[in-house]
């Protein structure tokens, strides 16, 4: 088994430089470019949906690229637009038209590319890796790609680098495809149809679980740099107004913050863990989707963050027992389901419905000023170990100067409850299991990111079926007024 590393880190660089885009007629040349943004009341980027970029998440979209610049959006006072583009051609097709201001969609800045384009310095790095299936001969170097099928994403910084090793290496070859996400792309590979293909370390960390089969060979080619990319301007307004959040973001430690929501859980695999999840997606979960949907739209909570708490309860077994004497799908105790009026806690529908207003409790609980996400994280710990636990643990984040409101500072407490020195001044006591609430999260959170994986077709109807979220296809640019 290989073992998988990701390789995305801040970048040290404080600065960036972006470079911005006239909206206005070349009768308005005074008005600068960030001025334009701030009277339109909009900021639109032009990106991709999947994990590393937008989705469709708890509340609405979510995203590493898609939080980071709603940030930016919001420092300028301006909502946030997106506009979809199904292919990298489309976005640096789409970044030339005057009705969008940058480019966020996990881009890397090549010298290429900035010969057409600007980008800003970057605030992550990533290596391009070469991918097989396991139970084959593993590939360690360039000369072991020959003659052989890879598969390649037309429009992508792979085919450059696809195309200098093949001054050196004359006989390489690829097939170009432009209408395959990463997802289909893995598939292709574990499907025996090409034998390698090229994935960056944070688009395969994302989906690896999805394909358990599927492997590193080699890291290809030099670390590459994430960035925004512009249309070339000589306006900077907007470009000052950027390196100073980018700045900011780095500062504060945001950017260290929006790295660990997205890429803190998932540095650990487990080949069996996700073959059987994968396996139980199939055979048990569908049995339960309606009910998972109906009881999360009741409570105004997301069917698939339910169903990985059933998972991580259960196993999608409605007859499941632990131990200590809790039982069924969601795993309820007797005063639990006492409370929330289940009657018979290994009836599947009643465990399902009885778990999902006892969550929604805990999440209404939590001050209403916390940050969704940190409810849910709040409010998975609390499910698993109790809400006192998490309200003391919050209580020493305080005492010792840290945000009680905020998850990971929160849960590096946690764990004191653990020992007498901090438990005998709790208003709850002694918490003897809270590293196994921490497991409990971080498990379920991965179980939540597979799930919305492995569900993008309905994402993509989520997101042409919704009109309150403001995703815009690149084909209806032309209809868009800013």
């Amino acid at each position: 088994m290989i073992k998988l590393r990701l390789v995305i880190k801040r970048s040290i660089q404080t600065g960036a430089i972006l470079t911005a885009l006239l909206l206005f007629p070349a009768c308005q040349p005074d008005i600068s470019t960030l001025h334009q943004v701030k009277n339109s009341g909009a900021l639109t980027i032009i990106s991709r949906q999947g994990p590393s970029t937008f989705f469709v998440g708890h509340k609405g979209l979510t995203g590493f690229e898609y939080e980071l610049a709603k940030k930016f959006a919001d420092s300028l006072g301006v909502s946030l637009q997106i506009v979809k583009a199904d292919d990298y051609s489309s976005i640096y097709s789409g970044l030339n038209d005057p009705k969008v201001h940058l480019a966020a969609a996990s881009l890397v800045s090549t010298d290429e590319r900035k010969e057409s384009f600007s980008f800003t310095l970057p605030y992550s790095h990533i290596e391009q890796q070469v991918i097989y299936k396991q139970g084959g001969k593993r590939p360690k170097t360039v000369a072991d790609l020959l003659g052989k099928r890879i598969l390649a994403i037309s429009g992508s910084h792979h085919i450059e680098t696809l195309e200098k090793l093949k001054l050196v290496y004359p006989e390489l070859k690829w097939v170009e495809t432009s209408d395959t996400n990463i997802t289909q792309q893995m598939q292709q590979i574990k499907d025996g149809y090409f034998d390698f293909t090229l994935i960056d370390s944070n688009e395969f960390i994302l989906h690896r679980a999805l394909f358990p089969e599927l492997g590193i060979g080699f890291n290809i080619g030099q670390p590459l740099n994430l960035a925004w990319a512009f249309p070339k301007s000589n306006d900077n307004s907007l470009e000052i107004a950027a390196k100073k959040f980018l700045a900011n973001t780095i500062q504060t430690g945001e950017m260290a913050e929006l790295e660990e929501r997205f890429y803190g859980h998932i540095d650990a695999f487990n080949y069996s863990s996700a073959i059987s999840f994968l396996n139980h997606i199939e055979t048990r979960l569908p049995r339960y989707t309606k009910t998972f949907k109906k009881a999360a739209e009741k409570n105004n909570l997301d069917w698939r963050l339910l169903a990985a708490i059933g998972y991580q309860e259960s196993l999608w077994n409605p007859r499941a027992v632990s131990p200590t004497g809790v039982r069924g799908l969601m795993m309820l105790t007797r005063i639990t389901a006492k409370e929330v009026g289940v009657t018979n806690r290994v009836d599947a529908r009643q465990s399902i419905n009885g778990g999902a207003v006892y969550f929604r409790k805990l999440v209404d609980r939590l001050p209403q000023d916390i940050d969704i996400h940190h409810k849910i994280w709040f409010s998975l710990a609390a499910y698993n170990g109790g809400y006192g636990h998490v309200y003391d643990a919050r209580i020493i984040t305080e005492q010792q100067g840290a945000n009680p409101d905020d998850w990971f500072s929160v849960k590096e407490r946690l764990p004191l409850l653990q020992y007498k020195k901090w438990s005998k001044n709790a208003k709850h006591g002694r918490a003897s299991a809270t590293g196994q609430a921490l497991v409990y999260v971080r498990n379920i959170r991965r179980y939540y990111d597979l799930l919305v994986w492995a569900t993008e077709k309905e994402q993509e109807d989520t997101l042409q079926a919704s009109a309150s979220i403001p995703v815009l296809a690149y084909k209806s640019l032309s209809t868009v007024s800013i």
